[in-house]
């Protein structure tokens, strides 16, 4: 554990904890907007291919049940790009692209339990947390907290992947310059991660 915990270090540098709790939230609010949407997205191209969804999408081959903002995303495959993570999650959920974690879908993981299913539950139990987590609730010890679980998860998420993408991603966009005001606001209007979802009734098979 230690070495990984010095291998991530390495990997992400110095990470200076911002002054107020407004810049604490944006930096995490820039996570869940702008990191996490990719991590799952490359997650999902790592169990299909775009193309292989493509076809599944054309012919009617889709389990889930999609809102209307998912059908434009999915018009525009093999384009990932704009894919939510609540999108990843349908498709990686009932598409029976993995195993289900070992808590079921929609409920949070032990801390003993570190497959690809359960940081998948953990990323979207951490985009929920920071939707609906007040600015004056974001700590210094918080805002740790959560940087240092994210590392662990995405260093797994790069295992299992066998590349740097979500590190890479992390650096990427946290380096970056943001508007604190306008995360904050782009933030207030994300919607959560509905773990309730309905299937396809209607689905025709391929």
């Amino acid at each position: 554990m230690k070495r990984i915990s010095q291998f991530i270090s390495r990997k992400l540098g110095t990470r200076n904890t911002p002054v107020t709790f407004e810049e604490r939230h944006a930096k995490l609010g820039c996570i869940v907007l702008r990191v996490l949407p990719k991590v799952m997205q490359t997650i999902l191209k790592e169990c299909m291919s775009p193309t292989c969804l493509q076809v599944k999408y054309r012919l009617h081959d889709i389990r889930i049940a999609l809102k209307e903002n998912e059908t434009s995303l999915m018009e525009k495959l093999p384009n990932m790009d704009d894919f939510t993570i609540e999108l990843c999650y349908k498709i990686l959920r009932y598409e029976n692209l993995m195993l289900e974690p070992s808590c079921k879908w929609g409920n949070a993981p032990n801390h003993k339990d570190i497959d690809i299913a359960d940081d998948i539950q953990r990323l979207l139990i951490a985009t929920n947390e920071i939707i609906v987590k007040k600015s004056e609730d974001v700590s210094e010890i918080y805002y740790e907290e959560f940087q240092t679980n994210l590392h662990a998860i995405l260093y797994r998420v790069d295992t299992f992947l066998r590349q740097d993408t979500c590190l890479n991603v992390y650096n990427t966009i946290c380096r970056s310059e943001i508007q604190f005001s306008d995360i904050l606001q782009e933030l207030a209007l994300l919607q959560q991660v509905d773990f309730t979802l309905t299937m396809n009734t209607t689905r025709v098979a391929s």
